[in-house]
Formats: C-alpha cells, sequence, structure tokens
C-alpha cells in the first residue's frame, strides 16, 4: 500500500482523460479504503515474509525488465519515467484488484469445502476458477491493448540526416487538445507532402523504412507519434476514434506552412493509423489521394478475429465483456469504430495495399474497404505479412504511391 502511495504523485502526469483518470486514483482509492477498514488489507499469495518481498520485488521489476526488452527489440530510447508509470499501471492498478479477485476465489473455495466436502467442493471451486479466468482474459486485454508502454523514438540513431530533420510540434484538433511531436521532411521540387501514419504501439520512427521510400519517391514528409505513442502527450489509445483528431492536428499543421502546397497534400496510413486517416479524411477535403496500407475496416471485426480460438459458445459473451472493458476504459463503444462507415465521405481517391498472409489484421478488411468504395483502387502483395508490402517489395510500393499520389491524376 505504501508502495502505491508513494508512486501516485508521479503518475499523476498520465492523466489526459476520464479513464485515466480512474486508473491514477484506483490505488490510492484501495489504500484509502484499506487503512480505514472498509476494505480488507489485500494479501500476497505467501506465507512468508521473504516469501512476501520476493512477489514485491517482482511486480516492480517486471515491467522494468518489460520496457527494457521491448527498446531493445525497437531500438526505441529507454526512459526511466515511462519505467515508472509501467510500474504504477502494472505493479498498482492492475495487480492490486487481482489481489482481492483470488483473495475471494480463496475465500469462496474455504466456503465451499465447508458446505460440500469432497469432489463437489473441488467441483465447484474449479467452475469458480474458470469462470474468473474467463472473464479476466478480455477485460486484461482490453486493459493492456489500450493502456500500452510509451516507446519513445529514438531521434539520435535515425536513419535520416540529423540536419535534414526538423522536429516539429503540433496539437491535435478537437475540444481537448494534446501536444503532439513529429518530423517534417523538406523536399525542393516535391511530388507534394503527405502526412504518414503509424501504427499502434509504434511511434513515427518504428516504420522509418516506409517513411523513406515515401521520401525516397520525391514527397515532402510530415510524421507524428499518435496520442499515448511516442513523445506524444496522453496514455490511452482509441484505436482511432480519438486518433483521428491527431491526423486532423496535423493536417491543419501542414496547411500552416508556407512550403506546403494544400493542392497537392496526400497522405499514408498503415495499420490503426491507416483506420484512423480513413476515419478523419471527410474532414480534410484538400487531401488528394490517400494510401490505407494493412488497416482494419471495423474494430468489432478485430475483437471476433482476436478470439478466433475459443470455442464458438464462448466468443459472444468473451466479445460483450471485451467491449464493456474497452468502454469503461474509452468511454468508446467498439461497435462504433467503423472506419468502413466514414467512405462515402471521403472525396480523396482512395488506394488499399495488404498482404495476403496478414495475420494481425486480415486482408479480408482491406477487401471489405475496397468493396465499400467502388471508386477505390485495392492491391495484394502475395504472402505478404502485416505491413510487409513496402519491405518485400519496395519498387513496386515507390510505383503504386507515385501513380496513385500525382497532382496529374
Amino acid at each position: 500500500m505504501t508502495f502505491a502511495v508513494g508512486l501516485w504523485w508521479v503518475a499523476a502526469s498520465w492523466v489526459t482523460s476520464p479513464s485515466e483518470t480512474f486508473w491514477v486514483c484506483l490505488p490510492v482509492v484501495i489504500a484509502a479504503a484499506a487503512l480505514l477498514r472498509v476494505l480488507p488489507s489485500p494479501r500476497l499469495n505467501s506465507e512468508s515474509r521473504a516469501g512476501r518481498v520476493g512477489i514485491l520485488l517482482i511486480l516492480a521489476l517486471a515491467p522494468t525488465l518489460f520496457s527494457l526488452a521491448l527498446t531493445q527489440l525497437t531500438h526505441s530510447r529507454f526512459a526511466w519515467w515511462e519505467c515508472v508509470v509501467a510500474t504504477y499501471f502494472f505493479g498498482c492498478c492492475l495487480e492490486l484488484p487481482l489481489l482481492y479477485v483470488f483473495q475471494f476465489r480463496k475465500g469462496c473455495s474455504e466456503a465451499f469445502a465447508r458446505r460440500w466436502p469432497g469432489w463437489r467442493a473441488r467441483l465447484a471451486s474449479g467452475a469458480l476458477a474458470l469462470g474468473i479466468y474467463l472473464l479476466l482474459i478480455p477485460i486484461l486485454l482490453a486493459t493492456l491493448a489500450v493502456h500500452r508502454p510509451k516507446l519513445l523514438p529514438n531521434v539520435a540513431g535515425s536513419e535520416f540526416p540529423a540536419n535534414d530533420i526538423q522536429l516539429i510540434e503540433f496539437s491535435s484538433r478537437g475540444p481537448r487538445p494534446l501536444k503532439l511531436r513529429g518530423d517534417f521532411w523538406p523536399l525542393a521540387n516535391s511530388r507534394g507532402t503527405m502526412i504518414v501514419c503509424h501504427g499502434v504501439g509504434a511511434n513515427r520512427r518504428d516504420i522509418s523504412a516506409i517513411t523513406q521510400l515515401v521520401h525516397d519517391s520525391g514527397y515532402q514528409v510530415l510524421t507524428f507519434d499518435f496520442r499515448g505513442h511516442g513523445e506524444s502527450e496522453g496514455r490511452t489509445i482509441t484505436y482511432g476514434a480519438d486518433e483521428r483528431r491527431d491526423v486532423l492536428g496535423a493536417y491543419d499543421y501542414c496547411l500552416s506552412r508556407p512550403d506546403v502546397d494544400p493542392q497537392r497534400l496526400y497522405a499514408l496510413g498503415v495499420s490503426m493509423g491507416g483506420s484512423s486517416l480513413l476515419l478523419a479524411l471527410p474532414e480534410m477535403p484538400l487531401v488528394r489521394a490517400a494510401v490505407v496500407d494493412s488497416a482494419f475496416a471495423d474494430l468489432s471485426a478485430m475483437v471476433d478475429h482476436q478470439l478466433r480460438f475459443f470455442p464458438p459458445l464462448l466468443r459472444r459473451p468473451l466479445h460483450r465483456v471485451t467491449a464493456l472493458a474497452g468502454w469503461c476504459e474509452t468511454g468508446y463503444d467498439i461497435e462504433k469504430i467503423r472506419p468502413i462507415d466514414a467512405l462515402p465521405n471521403i472525396s480523396a481517391r482512395l488506394l488499399f495495399i495488404h498482404g495476403t498472409e496478414d495475420f494481425i489484421v486480415p486482408c479480408s478488411h482491406s477487401q471489405r474497404l475496397h468493396a465499400a468504395s467502388p471508386s477505390s483502387q485495392l492491391h495484394l502483395e502475395l504472402n505478404s505479412p502485416h505491413i510487409g508490402t513496402a519491405m518485400l517489395n519496395p519498387s513496386e510500393y515507390r510505383l503504386l504511391l507515385q501513380r496513385h499520389c500525382s497532382p496529374t491524376e
């Protein structure tokens, strides 16, 4: 409890939405309730002092080690601040309530043993445990999906010449604007300016190979970190519902620059960035053409895809629990996050790109998007994984960009 209270003031900067306020305050509320004896103190699953200390060390060190592993795998910058926030979130906001859940399960099992000695008590206890775990799976998946550890872009280790990068900052559009940070790559005699949007859990430098390819194809590039990613503000990811405001902020910033020709403005989004771009495009009338790579058509179908390994009888209830948890976390109904519904209001020319071996976002999503927009184009790359077309076939990707995003079209 002291650990939770001691870290609370550090985590206070986390708050940018009502759901974040809930998570930041939850451990403090539990600690206060336990001190006032409104709730029993949560118990660690160990009888010895050494065991309890060991569990606390694991809870404290696991998020730090996880962050270190992620930064090494993605060549991102390590930040102690992000480790502190991750430790607070994983160790206090998630693990602390789970202690009560498992304490409740243990109490129920003891009550079953007193009431029904023998196999009936074991059966009831097993059924309760199964029910708890089945409920926890979608809740934890939803929670971890919208509160991911931030990976800071490795600015110093960029493949681009450092003196060519313009580090920029602008605000998202909307009633509660957030500060977003990004890069602008100027280019003399360019074919136009392209806004490039990264995917979930990444940052603007994670897709540097695609950004480099766009730049080499003759376009100025504006790329930025979405809210809850990289160096931008925010901690909650809404899979397009709020991220579209970030895309609109990038669009407004482009129009404010004298070196951007508003008649030659284009956009490219990958994965969640592509879905967010589709949701924003109805309010971006000057964008002439957009490339959407490996995006999802609707979020509800993506949840079904994640639950595909469960028996059919369980999928619908688990889907509903996931949707409820997502609504508690973000305030949005996943059934209403549907980029496909934005298509009738988009004036820009659309090109959908998808790999046929994409197991993260099935290529059927791009096929649905293409079918719902008869004037759009669709390119399916055979044997390509998620966002793999640019890596496997860069020359064709460049040609697709130049043909689709041309002022003569």
